[in-house]
């Protein structure tokens, strides 16, 4: 016995292993447990932007252009699915390094953390985190505002009768700004502004989305209008101004 005793301590002198105290080993469960819960919080906050982002869809507007399975195909959040799939992986194993988590299989762990953060991501939902922070996102990240190219895409198609893009006006006309800064002069002659709804306030910048007819080049009949639950890409500095010059060399030619 004594020597295994003495074996194990030549071992612990030549390989220069110190015993650790016991809060070393509670600040790292404490951090592992951390990290759980931050990774229950981004996958409820995952699933709260995907469940707005799915029920923020004109559906009957985009059956105009394209079956379900499109629809899905481009304006499913792909990044946000992805987020919570990596962060099941992420506390499971964190979890795994608490105390108890070694208990734990990837099964049980995953089926809690789905569960807990589909609870987590409705109440989120509701309370209306998801839009403001898929705004955020919008205003202050590029690449997120790139990845909403697909939906963006499917939302306007001016040949079937869908049109997005920037409102504008002018005391004779109303216009919309698409994407590739493309200006469409609205025929709102089918259209009362006093149908939309009190809290959809349609003001000149704002991104809104149309549904109607295209007449002629660049002409839309409008037929109903509303305002994206998110505004889809940032407003581009300078474009206001490039836009109201364009309006004024139109109105100098009629």
């Amino acid at each position: 016995m004594n020597n295994l005793s003495d074996k194990i301590l030549e071992t612990l002198e030549k390989k220069h292993i110190a015993p650790k105290s016991k809060y070393v080993f509670l600040l790292t469960d404490i951090l592992f447990w951390v990290v759980g819960v931050v990774s229950l919080v981004i996958g409820s906050l995952a699933v709260a932007v995907t469940m707005f982002i799915l029920h923020g869809q004109q559906w009957l507007w985009l059956r105009r252009v394209a079956g379900p399975a499109k629809i899905i195909l481009y304006v499913f959040p792909y990044f946000w699915f992805f987020l919570f799939i990596l962060f099941i992986l992420i506390a499971y194993i964190s979890l795994r390094y608490t105390a108890r988590g070694y208990k734990l299989t990837l099964c049980i762990a995953g089926l809690v953390y789905i569960v807990t953060t589909l609870c987590g991501g409705a109440l989120l939902y509701y309370i209306g985190i998801a839009p403001k922070v898929e705004e955020q996102l919008i205003i202050h990240t590029p690449w997120y505002e790139h990845m909403l190219l697909p939906r963006q895409h499917i939302m306007h198609n001016p040949e079937n009768g869908l049109l997005l893009g920037v409102f504008e006006t002018d005391e004779d006309y109303s216009y919309i700004r698409d994407r590739d800064n493309i200006v469409w002069t609205l025929d709102m002659s089918e259209f009362d502004m006093d149908d939309i709804d009190a809290d959809e306030d349609i003001h000149e910048g704002m991104v809104v989305h149309a549904l109607g007819k295209k007449i002629k080049d660049y002409v839309f009949e409008v037929k109903e209008i509303m305002i994206p639950p998110t505004p889809l890409w940032r407003p581009k500095e300078g474009v206001q101004e490039e836009m109201k010059e364009k309006l004024h060399q139109m109105r100098s030619i009629k």
